[in-house]
C-alpha cells in the first residue's frame, strides 16, 4: 500500500513517516500544501532533507514528494519558478528519490505543469521520474 501523509511540522513528518513504513507502507506521498515562506521547514526540499536523516535510503526512494507550482511560485517570474523547481529536482535526484508529483495547484496560472515541463532544462539523470 502507498500512504499519503499530511503534516504540520517536522516532528510529525519524521514520526508519521517512520510509523507508516513500519506498518507496511510500500510508498509515501508527501503533499506540498504550504508555501516555503509560511512553512519553510515543510517546503519540498527541506522536507526531503529531513526525511533523508530519518529514513533508510530504501525508504527514501519510495517517498513521492509533491511539488506545487502554486506554493513555490516566484509570482510572474516563471524563470525563477523554473529555477526553484530545477533545484528541487536536482536535490531529489541527489537523495535518490525516484519520483515526484508536479502539480499546478488550484486555479489557473500561466506557468502550469505543462509549461514547466516544456521549459525544464535538466537531463534525466538530474531529476526524479
Amino acid at each position: 500500500m502507498r500512504a499519503e501523509l499530511f503534516v504540520k511540522d517536522t516532528s510529525s513528518l519524521v514520526t508519521s513517516s517512520r510509523f507508516l513504513f513500519s506498518a507496511g507502507a510500500h510508498g509515501l506521498n508527501l503533499p506540498n500544501k504550504a508555501s516555503a515562506s509560511s512553512a519553510p521547514e515543510l517546503a519540498p526540499t527541506a522536507a526531503l532533507r529531513t526525511l533523508a536523516q530519518a529514513l533508510t535510503p530504501a525508504q527514501l526512494e519510495m517517498v513521492c514528494p509533491h511539488y506545487s507550482l502554486k506554493f513555490n511560485s516566484a509570482g510572474a517570474n516563471s524563470a525563477a519558478t523554473l529555477r526553484t523547481f530545477e533545484d528541487f529536482c536536482q536535490e531529489a535526484a541527489r537523495l535518490r528519490v525516484r519520483q515526484c508529483l508536479l502539480v499546478s495547484g488550484s486555479g489557473s496560472r500561466k506557468f502550469d505543469t505543462v509549461e514547466c515541463l516544456k521549459s525544464l532544462r535538466l537531463p534525466p539523470e538530474s531529476r526524479p521520474e
